[in-house]
This record gives C-alpha cells, sequence and structure tokens, in this order.
C-alpha cells in the first residue's frame, strides 16, 4: 500500500517512517511511503488479514515477535521498491517539480508551489 498523505492520520501516527515521512510534508516537500498491505496473491479474499490479526494478537510485541523465514516473504516489500524506483525515475526526468493539490495545508511551505 502506498500512502500519499491525503489523510491526516498518517501524520499522527508514532511510527518512525510516518514520523520521518511527516517532517518531509510539514517542510513542503511532497513525500511517498509504503506500508503493508493484507492482500496475498494466490490466497482467497480475507486470507491476510486474518494472518495479520492472529500475529498481532498472538506475537506483536511478545517474545515470539520474530522474524520466520518458513512464513514471512519480502515479496510485497519487493513489488513496492519496485514501484517507488519507477516513481522517482520518472520523477528525476520530469521537466516539473511535484505539486501539492490545491487545499493542502503543505502547499503554502513552498510558497504555494
Amino acid at each position: 500500500m502506498i500512502c500519499y498523505f491525503l489523510n491526516r492520520q498518517a501524520f499522527v501516527c508514532s511510527d518512525l517512517a510516518y514520523f520521518s515521512a511527516d517532517l518531509f510534508a510539514k517542510a513542503g516537500i511532497p513525500a511517498l511511503m509504503t506500508s503493508n498491505g493484507v492482500d496475498v496473491i494466490g490466497k482467497e479474499p480475507g486470507y491476510g488479514q486474518k494472518v495479520d490479526d492472529e500475529y498481532i494478537e498472538k506475537h506483536y510485541h511478545r517474545p515470539s515477535d520474530e522474524y520466520d523465514p518458513k512464513k514471512w516473504t519480502f515479496d510485497g516489500g519487493i513489488e513496492d521498491i519496485k514501484l517507488l524506483f519507477q516513481v522517482g525515475k520518472r520523477l528525476a526526468f520530469e521537466e516539473k517539480m511535484p505539486q501539492w493539490k490545491e487545499g493542502s495545508e503543505f502547499k503554502a511551505k513552498r510558497g504555494g508551489k
């Protein structure tokens, strides 16, 4: 999942990734951020949410909260990295800088740009 910071909830989370992206946005710098999703390719709808909920309930911030190479895959993260690379590559070759949408509270930080 990619957050474009269209909702204010992304800016109130204490997670370090959100915090870092928040600093960019508050300085008027458009930012992209990826986050985990729950859809699993090749599995029935709801499977990923079920696994995620179970992990949070039974393992998150507990002694069993450890990496398990038999259960964890990084396929989604690799897709995110490829997507972010393509976005960055496209932006690098653009003639114009990215712009904030009208009404964005962060647009004023860049002099209305």
